[in-house]
């Protein structure tokens, strides 16, 4: 199963993401759709839970004039973006390591701020709500919230996530939860 489970994963995973940690061909379609809703974005935006830049980087690569900034509660990954962004040259980024449910930044600091892939590997919904309402904080009146999780009405995703101890070793230390859209609703 884990043979058969890598194989289609590395098939399916967007050829300039295989290898990487958070690839995968749904979390390259996140990406790339939030991407979308970014283009264009002037000022200050913050993507939390940036991990190894999967993200950030086309981010910062495609908006030179936007100031970029990702947070994550892992050091490894802000060394990996670090370096890519050395090896690009790109002078945009700025990172810092944090948990999101106690961000440093001051209210309204934010123009956009985006959550992708990320809200599945919180504990419960008590934690999607401290979250959102962090982003809320820092985000400005005008700004604009990117973020998705994964639908619990969605059997598919149901199913992968509770099968996924026995053929990914890499998310046995994670949570993998979905979420029921009214839930959202009710905190938004």
């Amino acid at each position: 199963l884990k043979r058969l489970y890598y194989w289609f994963h590395r098939l399916t995973s967007h050829p300039q993401e295989r290898g990487e940690y958070s690839s995968g061909y749904w979390q390259y379609r996140i990406r790339r759709e939030a991407l979308e809703l970014c283009r264009g974005t002037k000022g200050k935006i913050l993507e939390i839970g940036c991990g190894g830049g999967l993200f950030l980087i086309p981010l910062a690569r495609e908006n030179p004039d936007l100031e970029v900034w990702g947070i994550d509660s892992e050091k490894t990954g802000l060394k990996i973006i670090e370096k890519k962004a050395k090896s690009e040259g790109l002078k945009n980024i700025n990172l810092s390591l944090q948990d999101a449910y106690n961000l440093s930044f001051k209210d309204a600091s934010f123009d956009t701020v985006v959550c992708i892939n990320f809200l599945l590997n919180t504990e419960s919904i008590k934690e999607v709500k401290k979250i959102l309402a962090q982003m809320k904080r820092i985000c400005k009146n005008s700004g604009v919230l990117v973020f998705e999780f994964r639908n619990s009405l969605n059997m598919f995703f149901v199913l992968k996530y509770k099968l996924a101890k026995y053929y990914d070793a890499s998310i046995r230390w994670q949570y993998l939860n979905t979420y029921n859209p009214r839930q959202i609703e009710t905190i938004l």
